[in-house]
């Protein structure tokens, strides 16, 4: 059930709310470190700030410390699956973009139908910010039926010269398209595994419960940094749980790559570049 719990809170709660959330439940376990020492240890309270080095403090530095590491790793992964994820965007646009432009050189009317199931199928390859929901699965389902059209169009056009080298090319870039966009948007539901991050969440929660413990309810400095120190956590937190949603929150993935190879398209709806060239002058 808590896997649940936290499987929704990560997929479907935006990331205001995350924060929000992590933040209450970090001051909560805080505070319920404090009650434990005031209710099972109540005559041993916390040594002044004025003294020396305690040997609480190494503790708070282990489990901080620990903490800081496995953010470090997570943030790293985190990284490595934002820049996949960016460069899958690139090379899908770039395979339709040559499939386009391979697309012109059919002879009419096979050029203009073809560009123009090309040119709905890259219009539906722009990713629709927000959080994956059944609008996002309709958007996708609708791509898909739209890429299956482009491919009987060319498929279409290019039974009469299968035999030619245009006909292999125009195959492979279409092929290529299509099988770059299945790869980006296997990339976009792949997330960070979802033990590390309930891992990461618990372990947060219970060093801030620490925390509470080990600082006091007499330490008024020390509370106040403590705050600062799990607020920093949090939010080192909610970066790496960003960089794992593609589409939502404050990093997203840049759809300016389909976005200029859909401008070049439209700019090209009265079918300029299918045009045979001009005749050389005498």
């Amino acid at each position: 059930m808590l896997d649940g719990f936290v499987d929704f809170v990560l997929e479907k709660v935006p990331l205001w709310g995350v924060a929000i959330l992590l933040i209450l439940l970090c001051l909560a376990a805080r505070r319920a470190g404090v009650w434990v020492r005031q209710r099972f240890h109540p005559q041993s309270p916390a040594p002044p700030e004025s003294a020396g080095s305690d040997p609480s403090d190494y503790i708070v530095g282990a489990i901080f410390g620990l903490l800081a590491f496995m953010m470090g790793f997570t943030f790293a992964m985190a990284m490595d699956r934002y820049s996949d994820r960016r460069t899958a965007v690139r090379e899908e646009a770039d395979a339709l973009r040559t499939t386009y432009l391979t697309a012109s050189v059919l002879d009419q009317p096979s050029a203009s139908r073809t560009q123009y199931a090309v040119r709905q199928y890259a219009h539906s390859r722009i990713a629709p910010e927000g959080l994956w929901n059944d609008r996002t699965e309709a958007a996708l389902n609708e791509s898909h039926a739209l890429g299956l059209r482009a491919w009987q169009e060319i498929r279409a056009a290019i039974l009469p010269i299968r035999d030619t080298d245009l006909a292999t090319y125009l195959v492979e870039t279409t092929n290529d398209a299509i099988s770059q966009g299945r790869h980006r948007e296997i990339l976009g539901r792949t997330h960070l595994p979802v033990l590390i991050l309930d891992l990461l969440l618990v372990y947060t929660i219970v060093a801030a419960g620490v925390l509470g413990y080990i600082v006091g309810p007499e330490r008024g400095g020390a509370r106040h940094a403590s705050t600062a120190l799990l607020v920093l956590y949090t939010a080192a937190l909610i970066v790496i749980i960003d960089l794992d949603r593609p589409q939502e929150g404050m990093i997203k993935i840049s759809q300016q790559p389909i976005l200029d190879v859909v401008g070049i398209m439209d700019a090209d709806r009265d079918g300029s570049l299918s045009r045979p060239p001009p005749a050389p002058p005498n």
